[in-house]
């Protein structure tokens, strides 16, 4: 029997490109570089996000008015069942019917090193990693020592947690 033309089509995953039309930072290299290892392996790669390119940019939008508000109704009529979120946070306040959610966190240097950065930006980043790890299906830390740090930090189970 012949199997329908669905199960031919590659899988798809949902990427945060939020710094995609950014300067090059670390966490962009990541995400570019993510996006290029999945394709290479396969998958259908919809960059969400990102300020003018990919397949669903945000515009003029901020960043966190796009992440906070719009986001969830994005994805809701997106067919990708996940969606890898790479640049610490930037998951939707809640969960979103029928989509899986992955967050990398990179570091804790807002934490780890508050003199570093704006009380307004520490806050920020508290509240959003804090509703970020709660909705989160899995967690993919960069090291041993940023998922310490998160787990010492932050209530987040254990089962989350993947180390790369």
């Amino acid at each position: 029997m012949a199997r329908p033309a669905e199960d031919h089509l590659p899988l798809s995953v949902a990427l945060d490109a939020s710094l995609w039309d950014e300067p090059t930072t670390g966490i962009a290299l990541y995400g570019r570089k993510l996006a290029e290892a999945l394709e290479k392996a396969g998958l259908r790669v919809r960059r969400i996000g990102a300020r003018h390119a990919g397949e669903n940019p945000r515009g003029d939008t901020s960043r966190t008015i796009y992440f906070l508000a719009k986001l969830a109704p994005v994805l809701s009529n997106l067919d990708e069942p996940l969606f890898h979120a790479v640049c610490n946070f930037n998951l939707p306040p809640a969960r979103v019917s029928g989509k899986q959610l992955v967050l990398t966190v990179h570091d804790l240097i807002p934490e780890l090193l508050p003199q570093s950065v704006s009380l307004a930006y520490r806050l920020q980043f508290r509240l959003w990693l804090s509703r970020s790890v709660r909705v989160a299906d899995k967690i993919i830390c960069v090291s041993r020592k940023t998922r310490d740090d998160l787990t010492a930090r932050f209530d987040v189970a254990e089962e989350k947690l993947v180390v790369v």
